[in-house]
C-alpha cells in the first residue's frame, strides 16, 4: 500500500499537473495578448444526447483548424457562419472570446496538493 501511493501520487503529479502545464501555459498567453480573428465554421459535429465535446473545423487564413465544442455549439452556429476567436499568430490556439484558463491552473495546483498529499501519506506508512 505504501508504494502504491507514492507511485500514485507521482503519477497524478506528472499526467495531471507537469504533462499538460505547457499547452496551458501557451492557452492563458493567447487568453491575455491574443487578438480577436473572424474565423469561418466548415464543419459542425451532429450531437445527439451526450454531454462528450466534439470537434468543430473552421478556416481562418485559408488554413483548416478545429476547436473542441460542445454540444449545444450546434443549436447556436451552423455551417458557414463568421465566429470571433482569440488567437495569436506565434501558436495554432484559438480561444473563444468568454474562455477562462484560470481555472485549469486551479484544478492542475489542486491535483498536485493531492499528489502531495498521497507521497507524505506512502512515506509515513509502516
Amino acid at each position: 500500500m505504501k508504494l502504491f501511493l507514492i507511485i500514485g501520487g507521482l503519477l497524478m503529479i506528472i499526467f495531471f499537473c507537469l504533462v499538460p502545464l505547457k499547452r496551458d501555459i501557451q492557452e492563458y498567453k493567447v487568453q491575455i495578448t491574443g487578438e480577436i480573428v473572424k474565423a469561418t465554421i466548415t464543419y459542425i459535429p451532429n450531437c445527439i444526447g451526450t454531454k462528450s465535446n466534439q470537434f468543430m473545423k473552421f478556416t481562418y487564413a485559408g488554413s483548416e483548424f478545429d476547436k473542441s465544442v460542445g454540444c449545444a455549439f450546434s443549436d447556436t452556429h451552423k455551417v458557414g457562419d463568421t465566429i470571433n476567436l482569440m488567437h495569436n499568430d506565434s501558436t495554432d490556439i484559438f480561444l473563444f472570446e468568454t474562455e477562462n484558463k484560470e481555472s485549469e491552473f486551479i484544478s492542475a495546483g489542486l491535483f498536485a496538493i493531492i499528489g502531495i498529499s498521497f507521497i507524505i501519506m506512502g512515506a509515513r506508512k509502516k
